[in-house]
């Protein structure tokens, strides 16, 4: 359990920035709904989110593509900037040990 609501979010993108650890799969294990698309610009799915009156002011949207198992969050920092984050997927918590270990696979044989 992270110790704020960003928390995650933040060590995910520190992942993200280091040459070291670019390559090094996310997956999430979150309790929030996941927005399921079939657009495989899911960046661009999450800026169209952001300007809809319903999801503008969430402060975590998580977005996936059906078809690519694209993933990612876009979540309002604390001084209200909207930041991206790819990932490589979601689990949904409680996390059920016959859903997460197919996940692993899928992200490891990617």
């Amino acid at each position: 359990m992270m110790t704020t609501q960003y928390e995650g979010f933040e060590l995910a993108q520190e992942i993200n920035e280091f040459s070291e650890t670019q390559k090094v799969p996310i997956l999430m294990q979150t309790s929030i709904d996941i927005l399921i698309t079939t657009k495989p610009d899911i960046q661009a799915m999450a800026r169209e989110f952001r300007k809809n009156p319903g999801f503008k002011d969430l402060h975590v949207i998580l977005l996936k593509d059906v078809s690519t198992g694209k993933s990612g969050v876009d979540y309002l920092s604390e001084n209200g900037k909207s930041i991206w984050l790819p990932v490589d997927g979601f689990i949904r918590k409680p996390v059920d040990s016959k859903k997460i270990l197919p996940e692993i696979h899928k992200i490891l044989n990617s």
